[in-house]
């Protein structure tokens, strides 16, 4: 990312998704239970390789705006 605005966004998201992955695992953990995939997580997965092709193949505004396009999709979905 090249704006500022934009990093901080990515950071955000870095620690708040970490947060809630560890919440969760604590969480199982105490329930004893393990986390298991479904459609949706599936889905999302089978989508990420491509996206992230799409995005290593822009530089500049066009990576931050691509960037930001696709969390608000994928927060979305």
């Amino acid at each position: 990312a090249t704006d500022p605005r934009v990093k901080a966004f990515a950071q955000r998201m870095i620690d708040a998704h970490a947060q809630v992955e560890q919440q969760m695992a604590t969480l199982l953990q105490r329930k004893g239970m393990a986390p298991m995939d479904n459609a949706l997580s599936l889905q999302k997965k089978r989508n990420l390789p491509p996206m992230l092709e799409l995005l290593r193949g822009m530089s500049g505004r066009e990576f931050d705006m691509g960037y930001m396009m696709r969390q608000v999709q994928a927060h979305e979905m």
